[in-house]
């Protein structure tokens, strides 16, 4: 696992539509793994109604958060995520 990012802060400038990719992308990248090597995210948390929060929330403040392969996940209203490894114990390949 890297040991650059305790948090990693993705804009919400890709589409709503790829927040799960998006979500999944960062992850792989931080454990310097492929993107295919990673549990199914449907194992933590529906993408769809991921998706159906982001593009629904009423602002900003709206958040998700959950746990996905040891990191704490947080999704905001407008599509912003925050990927937080600090104080996670590293997933074992």
């Amino acid at each position: 696992m890297s040991q650059y990012a305790a948090l990693c802060a993705c804009s919400s400038s890709s589409s709503h539509n790829g927040i799960a990719q998006r979500i999944i992308v960062e992850i792989a990248q931080q454990e310097g793994c492929e993107e295919t090597s990673l549990p199914p995210l449907y194992s933590q948390i529906n993408p769809r109604a991921l998706r159906l929060f982001v593009d629904s929330a009423a602002d900003e403040r709206s958040v998700i958060r959950f746990t996905y392969c040891g990191y704490n996940v947080i999704v905001t209203g407008d599509g912003d995520i925050s990927i937080d490894s600090s104080g996670l114990q590293p997933r074992t390949k």
